[in-house]
C-alpha cells in the first residue's frame, strides 16, 4: 500500500532481532495533514517488519514517531485467529526519519533556569527538537541534552524556520496555535501527546521571542564583542569597582545595546559575582577554564598586569601569615594561662600536703612524749608496790 504511516517501533519480544513490530498512529496525507486509524485498519494493533528490523531498532528510540513508506496485506489469514499476528507486514528499509520540523513534540513542562538551562525532569526526553507548554504560551524550540542525571536544555543552535536570533527562543500564545490548527494530538500507547504539525506553517504567526542565552555564553558573548578590552584590563572579585565602571564605559560605547535585557544580566551576573564568591566563581572559572576566549583572556591579563598581581598575592600572603601569627599568638596565651593556673593549683596542693605532714609528726611526737610519761609512772607505781611488801 502507499499509503504512508506515522509510526513507533514496538518491544522486540522475538529471539530474531531482524524482526518485529511498528504501532501505527496515524495517516501522513500529501498535503501535512494527518488521518486518525480506524480500528477495523489494523485489527490486532501492529504491522509485522519481516526483514531489516534491526536497523529501526538502531535508528529510532522508544516512542519516536517515523514514517513507513510502504506496507502489504498479508496472504495468510492466520492473522484473524491469533491476535499475535498481524494483517500487514513490511520490511526495515520502508522506514525514513520524520522532516526536522515536522511533529515537533510539545510538552506541559516547567522551563528551564535560564542561567543554566537546567530542567529538573526524571523521565527521558525526545531526540528531536522539542517545544514547552507552560501557563498559556508555547516556547521552544529547544534542544534536550543528558549531564549525567540532569537535563540541560538549550535553544536551537541552526537556522529554523522562525528565523530566530542566536540563543533565543519563540514564545507564541496557546489559543493562536489552536485557531491556526498548527496542533495535533495523536495517541501512543493509551498516551495523548501534542505536536506541532509543521513549524514552518507557524512561522508567519505574531510571537514574542525570549533571550535564553546562558551565563556562560553571555559572558563569551560580551568577550567576543571586545567588553572589558579597553585601557584596563578588567578580571576578578579584586578588581571590583574597575569591572563596574568597564560596564559603564562598553554602554556608553555601545548606546544600542544599552537597554537590552543581556546587559542588565551580565550586570546582575556581576553584581553576583562580587556578593556570592562561590557562585561568582564558578561562573568565571568555567569561562576561563573551558573556553578559548577565557584562557587567552587571562594569559593576556597576567602579562599586562604581571607585577600588580605578584605585588597583590604577596600583600595577601603577608596578611595570611599575620593573621595565622595572631591566631597563633592567641592561642599561646590560652595555653601559657592554662599553665600558670594549673601551677598555682600544685602550689597550693603542696602547701596543704606540707601542713597535713607537720601535723602528723607533731601528733607522733605528742603521743611518743605521753608513751614515755606513762611508762615512768607505771615504773614508780611498781617500785613502790615492792617497797610496801618489804
Amino acid at each position: 500500500m502507499n499509503s504512508r504511516l506515522l509510526v513507533i517501533k514496538d518491544e522486540n519480544h522475538s529471539e530474531n532481532p531482524d524482526i518485529g513490530l511498528v504501532i501505527p498512529l496515524a495517516h501522513l496525507n500529501e498535503n501535512g495533514s494527518i488521518t486518525e486509524i480506524q480500528p477495523k485498519e489494523f485489527p490486532n494493533g501492529g504491522i509485522f517488519v519481516s526483514k531489516n528490523f534491526l536497523s529501526i531498532n538502531q535508528s529510532f528510540k522508544t516512542d519516536e514517531i517515523f514514517i513507513l513508506n510502504e506496507y502489504f496485506d498479508s496472504e495468510e489469514n492466520d492473522w484473524k485467529s491469533t491476535s499475535r499476528l498481524q494483517k500487514h507486514y513490511t520490511l526495515g528499509n520502508k522506514a525514513s526519519k520524520i522532516e526536522r520540523y515536522l511533529f515537533m513534540p510539545v510538552l506541559d513542562l516547567n522551563l528551564p533556569d535560564s542561567a543554566s538551562g537546567f530542567l529538573d525532569y526524571a523521565l527521558d526526553l525526545p531526540s528531536n527538537y522539542l517545544f514547552i507548554q507552560n501557563n498559556g504560551y508555547i516556547y521552544g524550540p529547544f534542544k534536550a541534552t543528558k549531564q549525567n542525571d540532569n537535563w540541560i536544555l538549550s535553544p536551537l543552535v541552526i537556522p529554523s524556520p522562525l528565523q530566530l536570533p542566536t540563543d533565543f527562543v519563540a514564545k507564541i500564545p496557546l489559543n493562536v496555535l489552536n485557531e491556526n490548527d498548527a496542533l495535533v494530538t495523536i495517541n501512543i500507547k493509551g498516551v495523548t501527546k501534542k505536536f506541532i504539525k509543521n513549524l514552518k506553517e507557524i512561522s508567519i504567526i505574531q510571537y514574542e521571542q525570549i533571550d535564553y542565552i546562558s551565563d556562560v555564553k553571555l559572558i563569551s558573548y560580551f568577550t567576543k564583542n571586545h567588553f572589558g578590552k579597553g585601557k584596563n584590563s578588567l578580571l576578578g572579585k579584586s578588581e571590583a569597582q574597575r569591572l563596574s565602571q568597564g560596564i559603564e564605559e562598553y554602554v556608553k560605547k555601545n548606546k544600542a545595546m544599552g537597554n537590552t535585557e543581556r546587559l542588565s544580566r551580565i550586570r546582575e551576573l556581576l553584581s553576583d559575582f562580587l556578593e556570592k564568591s562561590d557562585y561568582g566563581s564558578e561562573i568565571v572559572n568555567e569561562f576561563l577554564a573551558e573556553t578559548r576566549d577565557g584562557r587567552l583572556y587571562l594569559d593576556q591579563y597576567f602579562e599586562k598586569n604581571r607585577d600588580f598581581l605578584l605585588k597583590a598575592k604577596n600583600k595577601e600572603l603577608e596578611e595570611q601569615f599575620e593573621s595565622k601569627k595572631s591566631v597563633l599568638n592567641n592561642e599561646l596565651k590560652v595555653f601559657e594561662r592554662s599553665v600558670f593556673t594549673k601551677k598555682e593549683e600544685l602550689n597550693i596542693e603542696l602547701k596543704n600536703i606540707e601542713i597535713e605532714t607537720n601535723k602528723a609528726k607533731k601528733r607522733i611526737e605528742e603521743i611518743k612524749k605521753q608513751s614515755d610519761e606513762d611508762a615512768h609512772q607505771a615504773l614508780l607505781e611498781k617500785q613502790k608496790e615492792l617497797t610496801e611488801e618489804n
